[in-house]
């Protein structure tokens, strides 16, 4: 444990020295299926990104018990970040979210299942969950993620699991 809080530590002087020139994020005002139907179809990335909603409050507690101070309640995804869902080799095993059903992640930030704290990194990542065809959407959240000059809360990931996979797991910590 007092390996972990050191890394934190070390998390958090990396976040007050890295002083970064702040450049205006561009932002999806559609909804996210469109967003994602739109990357799909083009395959291509400009640096876009889209607000999915608010952090909950729960990880706003967890990391200001742990001295971190969040940059935005903002929670956001990357063009690039769907993109690699498109041809991603886990699809055919079922572990990829269907490309017409991205809709659900909206409704997962604002309504979680679980929120579980990954305790193995080393620097505080999130993972929500929300029921999806008999398994949960696992997706993680990093807060403090630098993009485009900014720090964000950024979805970096989205997996399709057998709940017992993150509840049941030791690397998990469930906060809510």
């Amino acid at each position: 444990m007092i390996q972990n809080y050191e890394k934190r530590n070390c998390y958090i002087q990396q976040l007050e020295s890295n002083k970064p020139v702040n450049k205006e994020l561009k932002e999806y005002e559609g909804d996210l299926q469109e967003f994602a139907d739109k990357i799909f179809l083009t395959k291509m990335t400009s640096n876009a990104v889209k607000n999915l909603g608010e952090i909950d409050e729960s990880i706003i507690i967890d990391l200001n018990m742990k001295g971190i101070d969040i940059a935005t309640n903002a929670i956001f995804i990357s063009d690039k970040v769907i993109l690699k869902y498109l041809n991603h080799s886990k699809s055919t095993k079922g572990a990829v979210i269907n490309l017409t059903r991205f809709a659900e992640i909206e409704k997962m930030i604002v309504k979680p299942k679980n929120i579980y704290e990954d305790i193995t990194s080393i620097n505080p990542i999130y993972v929500y969950s929300y029921d999806y065809n008999n398994k949960i959407i696992k997706a993680i959240i990093h807060p403090n993620y630098l993009i485009s000059g900014n720090y964000v809360n950024l979805l970096k990931s989205i997996g399709i699991v057998d709940e017992t996979m993150v509840s049941k797991n030791i690397q998990y910590r469930k906060i809510k």
